[in-house]
């Protein structure tokens, strides 16, 4: 079998091929639509062959190796080979979109970010992304990378205590992860406005958001890029021009509160 992986401004395309239709079940619930029948031009070439039970063969370039975990393999190396889009500032958070603008939420991992977006888009907010924000770097709009949600089992609890039910979630399972899966109905489909960036932190005690100075706001989205960047003038201009559009500090006990500070403008 062989499928294709073809993501919005990433480099490169990849061409799948195995014998495992397992494999191919983990890509889907990974990549989503991303996931393709049609060729891509110019792919990066990569075989899983399943020889038995627990080992796969994994081939890629001039490498060829066996290994238990296929798709963590795949996953990483990916992560290594990723190249960006020039024209795009790739963050590491998650973006909900509410009366046609779009807010994101900037922190590292294990804070929250995708559970609260669960939250938001069953309250009324459509789906823009949960890991991957690609911001436009001339018109900071913000575009759609609508991968299917990945819950960890303590966010899908806190959901459920919430009386929220998801609908055809699935289960992602392999070595070393365990994630509850779902795409949502409501998601958007093109571009839009930069509506606010939140750099969050969960509070057992605490609802608030301050403004941020414009260092402070730069010094945090350069922390939150996916990527690693040389510190160029032109990179700074680009994030100090993005740090003037509503960039706040934000700590939540409640996660109505979030929605509710959205809904009224902050």
């Amino acid at each position: 079998m062989k499928k294709y992986l073809r993501r919005p401004f990433q480099e490169p395309d990849y061409e799948i091929n195995s014998n495992c239709q397992d494999f191919f079940d983990l890509l889907s619930l990974q990549y989503g639509s991303y996931i393709i029948e049609s060729e891509c031009e110019n792919p990066h070439r990569i075989s899983v062959l399943k020889k038995d039970n627990d080992n796969y063969l994994f081939e890629h370039s001039d490498v060829s190796f066996v290994t238990k975990d296929p798709f963590q393999i795949f996953y990483d190396l990916l992560f290594n080979m990723t190249v960006y889009d020039d024209s795009v500032i790739p963050l590491h958070g998650a973006a909900v979109e509410y009366n046609g603008r779009a807010y994101i939420f900037l922190a590292s991992a294990m804070t929250g970010k995708t559970t609260l977006t669960v939250y938001l888009i069953n309250s009324g907010f459509s789906y823009i992304t949960e890991d991957c924000v690609l911001i436009d770097k001339q018109t900071f709009t913000v575009y759609p990378y609508n991968c299917p949600i990945h819950l960890r089992v303590g966010g899908f609890e806190i959901i459920k205590q919430h009386g929220i039910a998801i609908h055809d979630i699935k289960l992602f399972d392999t070595p070393d992860n365990i994630r509850y899966v779902y795409m949502p109905s409501r998601y958007i489909k093109t571009s839009i406005p930069l509506g606010g960036i939140f750099f969050i932190t969960r509070s057992e005690a605490e609802n608030s958001i301050t403004d941020m100075s414009a260092s402070e706001s730069i010094i945090e989205l350069m922390k939150s890029s996916i990527t690693i960047y040389n510190p160029t003038a032109e990179h700074i201009k680009q994030l100090s021009q993005l740090s003037r559009i509503n960039c706040k500090r934000l700590i939540y006990r409640d996660m109505e509160y979030v929605k509710d500070i959205i809904i009224r403008g902050f």
